[in-house]
């Protein structure tokens, strides 16, 4: 995974949901920020994006004209109705804040025409937005931070979130931190958010007490994204937080407010997050019992390390035999491409990618501008390697039907035989070291000793496999193109066709990602085996490895 400060950590994991209205679109960022500003008559300099910033907070006349032109969206005549829609569009930003409102709360007819209304708008401010925020860091603008706290309830959509984050974090000066801290106890969600994350990243450990007042926010990612910061610091107002944040309803959050508790404490209590919710009531129960008898006294960890399960992807590294390894962002963009003839792939923690050239025998780990920095050779059509704590590298053998571990100096410290053609191994936290036996149709966990001490049900041709936090193992199939979900014993829990050929199963932040090579896609599952989404990288793969930040 990929090392990164606290702050943009924090950022990427929050994921705030944002009031109805708001820009919701998935942008992209602008290509030429000058000409997409200019293009709207907006000046390409710190003063044109200053004044369409303020042009979203209308003064008292015209505010007190939105409201009037808002009421006629509902008048009993057709035209007036078709008048007052044509002037509220002609008015732009000013008028968002009074149609977001009306979107909300007003009688249906102004719902529906102020709910249009804010698409058709938030469409074009999404670019706007993003040339804004370009624009203001090639400018170095300072005294920014109240405008864009402003316009932070705008900024719903991940890149939207990302930009203004970065935004804030290169122009904010000490100087308005006062403000930051103002956000933090009375804004809105995406202004706490965006406050925390800024605040966590810049403040000194005894400053810290600035996030306090988000850990009692209504929205529970703002409460994650403060108890996490707090946490890092080993500071424990973050714990009866963090245990309640185990009883929310998106998994996701479930998931991440468990791995920082045992990361911070070293405690588990059996919780799991996808686990029934007797299971996990009686597991919170433990923990707010274990918090109230020694959170007080209890010696935390850190600076964290948290379980991969509980990161974020960020981006997906796709292999190609005999062309590239190629980085794809979570809208599909190709970011970089270093030509060579990889089959798996496994990005690093330090902006390193290990790849396995099947064709050569080798095993070859890259710093992040391409440069080989380590080489396994003399190895039989391997198929799979990652890289674990400390520099060594698990490498799957499919030619021997061998699994072996070699230290960070390319000697073998361990080795286990017996496998038949086998496509994939993961090293799991308990030592085991889990195999897609592919050619003897089955999943199976081996021990340290090598011997094997699990092993699944019949699948056909088993290529890929992913541990959950709860024990379950999600599975992906190369003939009969299916996601099965296999429960601790083995034994399926679910059946998904995808279809196609797949590979790379992998649980992140409480979603489920399966690689589909033959329709080019990332696709995404939910923890019932549904398709809940895709991502086209248009460029068909042998092994995706997905790069993450925790």
């Amino acid at each position: 995974m990929v090392q990164v400060p606290l702050g943009r950590a924090v950022a990427i994991v929050a994921g705030i949901a944002g009031a109805a209205g708001a820009v919701s679109a998935q942008p992209t960022r602008v290509a030429n920020p000058a000409q997409v500003l200019r293009s709207a008559g907006i000046e390409p300099n710190e003063t044109g994006v200053r004044g369409y910033l303020a042009s979203f907070v209308p003064d008292r006349t015209r505010g007190l004209r939105i409201l009037w032109l808002v009421e006629r969206l509902g008048d009993p005549r057709f035209s007036v109705r078709e008048r007052a829609e044509q002037k509220l569009r002609a008015l732009g930003a000013s008028a968002r804040h009074a149609l977001a409102r009306a979107a909300e709360t007003a009688p249906l007819e102004v719902q529906v025409r102020a709910t249009a209304l804010l698409r058709e708008m938030d469409e074009s401010a999404s670019r706007l937005l993003l040339a804004s925020f370009a624009m203001l860091r090639t400018e170095n603008a300072r005294n920014v931070v109240l405008p864009l706290l402003t316009i932070a309830p705008l900024c719903t959509a991940a890149e939207l979130r990302t930009e203004l984050e970065e935004t804030l974090r290169t122009l904010v000066t000490p100087a308005e931190f006062d403000a930051l801290r103002e956000a933090v106890r009375t804004g809105g969600p995406n202004a706490q958010w965006v406050a925390v994350v800024v605040l966590a990243e810049r403040l000194t450990p005894d400053q810290l007490d600035a996030l306090l007042p988000a850990l009692a926010s209504k929205s529970p990612d703002v409460r994650y994204a403060a108890a996490r910061a707090l946490a890092d610091q080993g500071r424990r107002e973050c714990l009866p937080v963090l245990a309640d944040l185990l009883d929310a309803a998106p998994v996701e959050l479930r998931i991440r407010s468990h791995a920082v508790l045992a990361a911070s404490t070293g405690q588990d209590f059996g919780f799991a997050a996808y686990a029934e919710l007797a299971d996990r009531q009686a597991a919170i129960r433990r923990w707010r019992d274990w918090i109230e008898a020694n959170g007080a006294t209890a010696e935390l960890r850190s600076p964290l390390r948290l379980d991969p399960e509980a990161a974020e992807v960020v981006a997906f590294w796709a292999s190609t035999t005999g062309s590239a390894l190629t980085r794809f962002d979570r809208q599909g963009r190709q970011t970089r491409t270093r030509k060579c003839d990889p089959y798996d792939v496994c990005p690093g923690e330090h902006g390193e990618v290990l790849y396995t050239d099947r064709n050569a025998g080798a095993v070859l780990v890259l710093d992040p501008r391409g440069r080989v920095l380590r080489k396994i050779t003399g190895l039989s059509s391997p198929t799979d390697a990652e890289l674990l704590r400390g520099g060594h590298i698990l490498v799957l053998e499919g030619g021997n039907g061998r699994v072996s571990e070699f230290d960070a100096k390319g000697k073998k410290v361990w080795t286990a035989g017996g496998l038949n053609n086998p496509f994939d191994a993961d090293r799991l936290g308990n030592g085991n070291t889990l195999v897609a036996d592919s050619g003897s149709d089955r999943v199976v966990e081996l021990n340290p000793q090598g011997r094997v001490v699990w092993t699944s049900e019949k699948i056909d041709f088993p290529n890929g496999v992913h541990r959950l936090g709860n024990g379950w193992t999600l599975v992906t199939t190369y003939t009969s193109g299916n996601a099965v979900m296999l429960d601790a014993r083995g034994k399926t829990v679910w059946r998904t066709k995808v279809g196609g050929t797949l590979y790379s199963p992998r649980a992140a932040a409480g979603r489920l990602f399966v690689a589909n090579s033959t329709a080019r896609t990332i696709v995404e599952l939910d923890v019932t085996g549904k398709e809940v989404g895709s991502i086209s990288l248009g460029v068909a793969f042998n092994d995706i490895g997905y790069q993450l930040v925790r």
